[in-house]
């Protein structure tokens, strides 16, 4: 948990990134790939990530991935990850059962 909470500490200070350049990070999509899609206008950004899967260039399940790396949001596998009695005491079950926040 220490360590969860130090990487979403240096999240909040670093740069957001656009989502071609978190998915040549990912290594998802090479920027041959990206070049050929059409541009698209400032005002239909989620037609981009629409452009993305209908190509099959990514899977939604990437594009997740994508998304979070643009944030700098961290990622943690929820089945393994080991949730501290206190976090679970703060947040109550209706709450947490309500948004999904543990499988």
């Amino acid at each position: 948990m220490t360590e969860l909470r130090m990487l979403i500490h240096n999240a909040r200070s670093a740069p957001i990134r656009s989502l071609a350049q978190s998915l040549i990070d990912l290594k998802l999509v090479d920027i041959e790939s990206l070049g050929k899609l059409p541009i698209i206008p400032v005002e239909g950004k989620r037609r981009s990530e629409h452009l993305l899967l209908e190509s099959g260039l990514v899977t939604e399940l990437q594009l997740e991935h994508a998304r979070a790396h643009m944030l700098n949001t961290p990622e943690v596998d929820a089945t393994a990850f080991k949730v501290e009695t206190q976090a679970l005491d703060r947040l109550p079950w209706p709450v947490a059962f309500k948004h999904h926040v543990l499988p």
